[in-house]
């Protein structure tokens, strides 16, 4: 066998174990899931910290707002369902699709001037809004959202599943990016505020 044959077979090989450790990289368990609805797969949700630094502001969120050496600036408030806020001085403040630090930025700027010299402004996420699960539950309905939560814990926080409930036709409905999508899920799955979780009945 002449080098440029070997050399031809060698590279076939390697372009062949190439292309295997992509099949099974797409194949394994976890793998983060794109496309339209009823696709099956889990969603990388991202940890908790990572939640805390890039969350986006939506109706239902409830937030601090810190404002130091002034106790009248300081409160708390709910994003009512239009995303914004009624905050004293300034009234009304859109909210939805900011992150906490956003929302900072934000309030820092209409108090400067007009209100305070040098306002020290920090906003933190007192109470993230409420999940949903339905279907085959035994108390299905909108729960409080708390950083780590997985899908097995959201059941359990609804009762657990009924008799007929199916742990392979769990479906969960998430925004990204302004887009709903539908998801097939198994019970490591992250749930992030807003979601809405379907338990399926079995087959039998």
């Amino acid at each position: 066998m002449n080098s440029d044959n070997r050399n031809f077979r060698i590279s076939g090989l390697i372009g062949l174990v190439a292309a295997m450790m992509l099949v099974l990289q797409a194949c394994a368990p976890g793998a983060m899931v794109s496309g339209d609805s009823g696709e099956d797969g889990s969603i990388a949700a991202g940890p908790p910290q990572a939640l805390t630094d890039q969350y986006i502001l939506q109706s239902g969120d409830e937030i601090h707002i810190q404002v130091f050496n002034d106790d009248e600036l300081t409160m708390d408030a709910t994003v009512n369902q239009s995303g914004s806020i009624n905050y004293s001085y300034v009234g009304s403040i859109p909210v939805a699709g900011l992150t906490a630090a956003e929302l900072t930025e934000s309030i820092t700027e209409k108090l400067s001037g007009a209100y305070l010299k040098n306002p020290s402004v920090n906003v933190t996420i007192k109470q993230y809004r409420a999940f949903f699960i339905d279907g085959e539950v035994r108390s299905p309905g909108s729960y409080a959202f708390e950083p780590g939560l997985t899908l097995a814990k959201a059941i359990s926080l609804a009762g657990g599943m009924t008799d007929r409930g199916s742990r392979r036709r769990i479906n969960l409905l998430r925004e990204i990016d302004g887009v709903k999508k539908n998801y097939r899920v198994d019970f490591a799955q992250r749930i992030m505020p807003g979601d809405v979780v379907t338990v399926g009945e079995g087959l039998f």
